[in-house]
Formats: structure tokens, C-alpha cells, sequence
């Protein structure tokens, strides 16, 4: 495939996902949870004075695998313009980190579903963020840490 097939294929993936990729929602404190989280690694990334794409509900496309979004995910040393999806193959690099926020009711998708999930992909940094316990949890490292 050219490069500009390539291009135009890209172009084409959708933006968003479907209802059955999608959690049920979860109410305003997991909502709220996300919007903290999410403002907290930005402002950490601007101190540090760090280049990063911050993005939360993004869907993601990577080689050989399922769309996904994480609820919360960064790329470091990539330029944080404005995305409707993250394509792996386009962009050269893949996720850095995720962070999933649990408010209530099974963690099994976070703890377990999740891990296996994000280790196949090679995400370096999978954290969870407990909302009722306000602590985040690293659940596991699936390289080292660039």
C-alpha cells in the first residue's frame, strides 16, 4: 500500500465507539475523577515542560488488535494537536500510559481484563486511579520506562 493509500485509509477509521465497545456510563464522580485526573498529568507535563498528547475517550487503533479508548491515556514526545483517533501505524508510536478511574462495582475489567489488554499492546504504564480509596495504583509495567 502507498503512502497515500495509506493516508486515505486512515482518514476513513472512525472517531468514536460504538455502544457496545462502551462502559455503561458511570455518573458525575467518575466524570469529575476523569476531568481531575486528566488536568493534574497536564499540569505535571507542563512543569516538567514536557511534550506530550494528553487525551481521555480516544479511540485507539493499533496492529492486529481490537479499537479500544482508555479512559485516560498520554503519548510523551509527540505533538498534542487535536485528535478525533489515534492510529499506531500513522503515528509511529503508540500509548505511553493509561489511567482507568473506578468508582464502584467490579474492578475485574480494570485489575484484570485491562492488564492482559494493555500488555499485549506494549503500554509501558497502566495505573488505575480508586476513586472511593483517592489512590492511584500502578497495576503493572509492560516495559521499561523510556
Amino acid at each position: 500500500m502507498s503512502a497515500h493509500e495509506r493516508e486515505r485509509v486512515v482518514a476513513t477509521l472512525p472517531g468514536e465507539v460504538t455502544d457496545a465497545e462502551m462502559s455503561p456510563p458511570e455518573g458525575e464522580r467518575h466524570f469529575q475523577a476523569k476531568v481531575r485526573a486528566l488536568d493534574a498529568l497536564r499540569g505535571y507535563f507542563t512543569r516538567q515542560r514536557r511534550k506530550v498528547y494528553l487525551a481521555a475517550e480516544l479511540p485507539v487503533y493499533s496492529p492486529a488488535a481490537k479499537r479500544f479508548a482508555p479512559e485516560l491515556l498520554a503519548v510523551l514526545d509527540v505533538e498534542p494537536h487535536e485528535r478525533d483517533k489515534w492510529v499506531v501505524s500513522a503515528e509511529g508510536k503508540g500509548l505511553d500510559f493509561v489511567l482507568e478511574v473506578h468508582v464502584g462495582g467490579d474492578r475485574k475489567k480494570d485489575a484484570e481484563q485491562n492488564v492482559e489488554r494493555y500488555a499485549r499492546r506494549g503500554i509501558p504504564e497502566y495505573f488505575i486511579y480508586d476513586r472511593g480509596r483517592q489512590r492511584a495504583e500502578l497495576e503493572r509495567r509492560g516495559k521499561p520506562p523510556r
